[in-house]
């Protein structure tokens, strides 16, 4: 190649590298036309609120509840949980669509202004201009006062159109879950049931105070969980049927002080149509330490959900069948009579000691040591035939269970009663509920137990 052939096709590349310079950058070397991600950028944990408003139509809100992970929509009066989930995907839809310069959108109707707004201050304004058309819309962004136009993905405008923002509204009939529920109702008229969790271990303190099934109480907590909304009733729904309510105790660090509150999610059946749908009045409080309670959102929809057909208002589908609700391994000593110290059976590594009062014990026999362990086998791990009420119950025996340290678990009143056939049936009555035991073996420690005394 000749120097000027040389020349000329070096020329010829310059000029291409500032032809896509200026394409790239803009004649002034600016970034305005150059393709880019993100609409706004704005982080999950900075995002106060999110506002709609429509060119027609009442506006939608999504805001920050009073607890962590929990968001509010509002639209026409109405409140609703809405799912934390859909709050972060539009942040991330927006933070990652790619963008192109959208030239001059300023004659374009807006269909839509979206507010963002921060925790820490100010907004982001997008604009939504027009109808996207090829798979791109205009967007308009205003951030401190500055207005940029960009072409954005067609899915920025449908995330934000009424259908789709509704469609944040959570699906699930308690939106903060079941796993720190400690108190749990479920009523129906004047009747019903109150359990309370304590140390692990759920009991029943309405309309008896007794041990509950603790497999009893997880079945109803799964079948809240299991339950799905199929559909919101804006309009027309009445009526008043079961009402279940759970309380979850939240604490949140406020500064350098713990601030306690009680979370009061509930459901309450207003009707049951066909193939097991439920309509169903969904409504979330919180209590403060003060007692008063400030209301959280109240929704009317359908809900499907086999598992909330076995709720039970009656204490007898949620009390034990064990009579105590603690474990046998924690039983070190097993008295009889007045505070358990008229006899008493003390564990000693592998064997039992017997004695009286608060006297020395002695080695106790093979045979009392084995009826000992059916003692503590009856009453900690045999599930009962049956339950009855405690009403003119006469024991025979009292018998207390306690701790190797000293410490007393549990107090029993213990005695047979005629069963149905006759037969002699050994009575355990713990509060004030009896369980029935039909076995002949507890029949025999029965009577073992009242020769103790």
């Amino acid at each position: 190649m000749s120097r000027m052939a040389l020349m000329v096709a070096v020329v010829v590349l310059l000029a291409l590298g500032a032809a896509t310079a200026y394409v790239l950058t803009g004649a002034g070397g600016g970034t305005a036309a150059r393709a880019s991600v993100g609409v706004v950028t704005i982080a999950d944990a900075d995002l106060e609120s999110v506002r709609v408003e429509f060119a027609s139509g009442e506006p939608v809100e999504v805001r920050r509840g009073s607890l962590a992970d929990l968001w509010l929509l509002s639209e026409g009066g109405r409140v609703y949980p809405a799912h934390s989930a859909r709050l972060r995907a539009m942040l991330r839809v927006l933070g990652e669509a790619r963008v192109t310069p959208g030239g001059d959108l300023s004659k374009e109707g807006v269909a839509a202004t979206v507010r963002l707004r921060r925790r820490t201050g100010g907004e982001a304004v997008i604009r939504l201009v027009g109808e996207p058309l090829g798979g791109r819309g205009g967007v308009i962004v205003e951030i401190d006062e500055a207005a940029v136009s960009m072409q954005a993905p067609s899915g920025v405008h449908q995330m934000f159109r009424r259908a789709g923002l509704l469609a944040w509204r959570s699906s699930a009939v308690f939106p903060a879950g079941t796993a720190g529920v400690s108190r749990l109702g479920v009523r129906s008229g004047e009747g019903g049931v109150a359990l309370a969790r304590s140390a692990g271990q759920w009991g029943l303190i309405e309309p008896v105070s007794a041990p509950a099934d603790a497999a009893a109480v997880a079945a109803v907590l799964a079948g809240l969980d299991r339950a799905i909304l199929t559909r919101f009733i804006e309009e027309g729904a009445e009526g008043e049927g079961a009402r279940v309510s759970a309380e979850s105790e939240v604490r949140e660090l406020e500064g350098e002080v713990v601030k306690r509150r009680v979370l009061v999610q509930s459901v309450s059946f207003l009707g049951r149509g066909v193939e097991g749908v439920f309509t169903v009045r969904l409504e979330g409080a919180l209590r403060e330490a003060d007692g008063s309670v400030a209301p959280l959102w109240e929704a009317v929809a359908e809900v499907r959900g086999e598992g909330l057909s076995g709720l039970s208002t009656r204490a007898e589908g949620y009390l034990s069948p064990v009579s105590f609700g603690g474990s046998a391994a924690d039983v070190g000593w097993v008295g009889f009579g007045e505070e358990g110290k008229a006899a008493w059976f003390r564990r000693e590594l592998e064997s039992w000691q017997r004695g009286e009062g608060g006297g020395a014990g002695a080695p106790a026999s093979e045979d009392d040591a084995r009826r000992v362990r059916q003692v503590i086998e009856m009453l900690c791990v045999a599930r009962a035939d049956r339950m009855a009420s405690a009403l003119g119950f006469e024991a025979a025996v009292e018998v207390w269970l306690g701790r190797a340290e000293g410490e007393p678990l549990a107090r029993f009143e213990v005695g047979l009663i005629a069963g149905g056939d006759g037969r002699a049936v050994a009575a355990v009555r713990a509060g004030e509920v009896v369980r029935l035991y039909g076995h002949p073996s507890a029949v025999e420690v029965v009577e073992w137990l009242a020769r103790q005394r």
